[in-house]
């Protein structure tokens, strides 16, 4: 099968990425009917690209980038929506700069004029995660596992009775896994039915084990899959279906990145 960004492999219901270095194709990626790719990379790998990250963003995204406080968050966002922009221009066949997003009624980014591409992208601590797919609605999430003072409060606040009644049950030295696992299970499915925080966390539950359950309010028609997209972080993937398969790998950008970068400039001639 040709046109693959790299090699991605089938993640398994352990939701284990692929260790193997997914290396640039020079063609478009070719995404089949029902499947989705999910891409997990880290900072350190494309902090050198910045600039190059920089100019394939549209005025209202270097506007958003301009309101962050600090230098590192608006080089993290410059960063992540550059990478986004890179990995998808490989599924749409165009240049990074050409695609067009628009928002839906609450926010929720969706590209225009691209035969159906969906795609989710979350980024945590270090980590970066991007799930893309055709013709069907998702969700990704990914969150770096770290210590919370709040997280009990958390718990009450957000998670469904089911979901903290078995949070509680846990011994204390898994609790903090857990609490992430979760975590990400909600806002992977959020995120998915592109309501964000007007749905609220508390009017589902999902298992904290693996294979993931789901249940509640429109919840019937989507599947949730736990994510292990490396060590010292949580993940999960929302699909709006039952039979999707899911592949992926850890993105290696060293040609990627080259062959973009000469792409972009043919384009600010």
């Amino acid at each position: 099968m040709n046109g693959w960004v790299g090699n991605p492999l089938v993640i398994t219901q352990a939701g284990r990425l692929s260790p193997t270095p997914c290396l640039e194709s020079n063609h478009t990626v070719f995404l089949e009917q029902n499947h989705v790719h999910v891409w997990f990379t880290t900072f350190s790998q494309f902090s050198s690209s910045l600039d190059m990250f920089t100019r394939t963003l549209n005025p209202a995204e270097s506007l958003k980038m301009s309101r962050f406080a600090t230098e590192h968050l608006r080089v993290r966002f410059a960063c992540a929506h550059g990478l986004l922009r890179l990995l998808l221009s490989r599924y749409a066949d165009c240049l990074p700069g050409e695609l067009v997003f628009s928002e839906g009624s609450h926010g929720k980014p969706v590209l225009v004029g691209a035969k159906g591409l969906s795609f989710s992208l979350s980024h945590s601590g270090e980590g970066v995660a991007i799930a893309v797919a055709r013709d069907l609605d998702i969700g990704v999430d990914i969150e770096e596992i770290k210590p919370i003072e709040d997280r009990s409060s958390l718990v009450e606040r957000f998670f469904s009775a089911d979901e903290t009644y078995s949070y509680k049950a846990l011994p204390p030295s898994v609790q903090e896994t857990a609490f992430f696992r979760l975590w990400t299970r909600k806002e992977a499915f959020v995120k998915g039915l592109g309501l964000g925080l007007s749905h609220p966390l508390d009017s589902f539950s999902v298992g904290v084990d693996v294979p993931v359950s789901l249940a509640g309010h429109d919840s019937s028609d989507w599947s949730l899959h736990h994510l292990e997209p490396g060590h010292g972080f949580a993940g999960a993937l929302a699909v709006r279906s039952h039979q999707a398969a899911l592949y992926g790998g850890f993105l290696q950008l060293t040609g990627l990145h080259a062959r973009a970068s000469d792409e972009q400039k043919k384009a600010d001639k």
